[in-house]
């Protein structure tokens, strides 16, 4: 069938529905276990008994039935009730209907990671996809080998709309602050902040911590994926009428190990950050010379996805593995 344009499909099949709905609005689907009850046992009684419900309202169903479909389905014998061809022809696929219905929406299937197809999309930091992605993706190449995982900026904020459509399945940060109605987080881990400079820095190699004033003496670069020039700890260093002088914004974290392992900056992070830098730069981790509040990190999911038995699956695989 050819279309002459989308509207004209929409419509065609704005009416399918509504003809559809109609015809499906006269028929008590109950109906179909009377069908299903006779044709098995032949016996109007006997059927009434596993149903349920006395004989006449059996027959009083059976009589509706009839109605509907326009044929006597059932016809008395010497054997019981037989059916007619019409009732041999419908036979099959109502039972493949009320099967269908049981198993796929009634049953409670087990979940099988195994047969899992799904893109599973991710906002988050660059941080996060270097602690979590490389576990993740090892544990489903073998316990969900047809699951894809896709892994967005989460920007500076909770991506609403996104979650609500369903085109993101998590979000995970710590700068969500206060979550609106119809959605869900889980607390991941909690980080503090320590400062890290190269380990032949000139001024500061082998310190294990910094005065305030070699801290605000020095030049820093700071992660900001908001696009500011100050950040958390500057706000701090006013409070004690202090200030330090910042070179870069970065708008990602791991941009920033090749920038402190290749100059004289300092780079005030996660311990988390700090942590990966070190695997792969020669870096040294001292304590910073103010107070931080520490960050905590939580996935964000929307309530549309909260009982998704997949969802959860890979959710819970997440968590444990940003909590070792």
């Amino acid at each position: 069938m050819h279309y002459t344009n989308a509207l004209d499909a929409r419509y065609l099949l704005r009416g399918y529905l509504m003809d559809l709905i109609k015809k499906i609005s006269k028929f008590d689907l109950n109906l179909l276990t009377v069908f299903v009850a006779i044709d098995e046992y032949r016996h109007i009684t006997k059927a009434a008994k596993v149903l349920g419900i006395t004989q006449p309202a059996l027959s009083h169903a059976l009589g509706r039935l009839r109605s509907l479909l326009g044929d006597k389905l059932f016809v008395k014998s010497s054997q019981g009730m037989v059916p007619t061809p019409k009732s041999e022809q419908l036979s099959v696929p109502i039972r493949a209907l009320l099967h269908s219905f049981e198993t796929s929406v009634l049953g409670a299937q087990e979940f099988n990671p195994k047969t899992l197809k799904k893109t599973f999309t991710i906002h988050t930091t660059d941080l996060i996809e270097c602690l979590a992605l490389p576990k993740l993706l090892q544990s489903l190449e073998d316990e969900a080998p047809h699951l894809k995982v896709v892994s967005r900026p989460a920007g500076f904020s909770l991506p609403r709309e996104e979650m609500e459509r369903g085109t993101c399945d998590v979000a995970i940060a710590g700068f969500f602050g206060d979550l609106p109605d119809g959605f869900y987080q889980q607390k991941l881990f909690t980080d503090h902040f320590q400062t890290a400079v190269r380990q032949n820095h000139p001024r500061l190699r082998g310190k294990k911590s910094l005065t305030l004033d070699e801290y605000c003496n020095e030049r820093h670069v700071l992660i900001a994926p908001g696009g500011e020039l100050r950040g958390r700890v500057d706000d701090i260093l006013k409070k004690k009428k202090r200030e330090r002088q910042i070179v870069a914004g970065l708008n990602v974290f791991m941009s920033s190990a090749w920038i402190i392992s290749q100059s004289d900056y300092l780079l005030t992070g996660p311990s988390r950050l700090l942590g990966q830098i070190g695997q792969a730069f020669p870096i040294q981790v001292m304590a910073a010379p103010i107070e931080i509040p520490s960050i905590t990190i939580v996935q964000v999911w929307h309530e549309r996805n909260h009982q998704d038995q997949g969802h959860k699956w890979v959710r819970e695989h997440i968590r444990k593995i940003l909590q070792e």
